[in-house]
This record gives structure tokens, sequence and C-alpha cells, in this order.
């Protein structure tokens, strides 16, 4: 992902992903893609943008 990335296990089911990378349509479709257990820490902007797809999503599932 990025030459900097860092992966580090918190607990059993939470690990925790660190990198520098560019804020993209493609990055968000990717984080969306695990699904909403996902929680983007930092930056601000891009933990709101993430929280509005997963709510948006959440409008159109059945």
């Amino acid at each position: 992902m990025a030459k900097d990335q860092h992966i580090e296990r918190l607990d059993p089911q939470t690990i925790e992903v660190t990198a520098e990378i560019l804020d993209s349509p493609q990055l968000q479709r990717w984080l969306s893609s695990f699904g909403p257990d996902l929680e983007v820490l930092f930056p601000e902007v891009l933990r709101m943008a993430m929280a509005e797809r997963h709510q948006q999503a959440t409008l159109y599932s059945i």
C-alpha cells in the first residue's frame, strides 16, 4: 500500500494500519470494502467522508 505502511494488531479482532497516502475515490472505495466496522482515525476530513459513505450505504441496504 505505502512505503511507510505500519500494521499493528491491537487485539484478536482489531488491527491498526498507519500509512501516508493521498485521499482519492479509489482509497475510499477500498476502505469501504472493509465494511461498517472500519474506523478511520485520521485525517478528520477522511474520517467524516467515510462516516457519510457508510450512512448513505445503510439508507439503501435492505
